[in-house]
């Protein structure tokens, strides 16, 4: 981070709490009826992983974001 201060990513508390909401995120839209069917055939598990990489790169985190561009992903 600039001039030696904690990006968001950390001040949010770091992976562990960006682990923590996207979990917590994706366990609410799997157990919804309206939003589950979008994510029919998508491993969950590389969801919340691109998910975590995608929050930790925008918040100023030492992860990249290694997933196709989210306009692909979302057309």
């Amino acid at each position: 981070a600039m001039n030696g201060e904690r990006s968001l990513y950390e001040r949010l508390g770091g992976e562990r709490a960006i682990a923590g909401l996207v979990d917590a995120f994706y366990q609410r839209v799997f157990a919804d009826p309206l939003l589950a069917p979008f994510f029919d055939g998508i491993e969950p598990d590389r969801l919340r992983r691109m998910q975590r990489e995608f929050f930790a790169a925008a918040l100023g985190g030492p992860i990249g974001y290694s997933g196709r561009p989210l306009r692909a992903i979302h057309a």
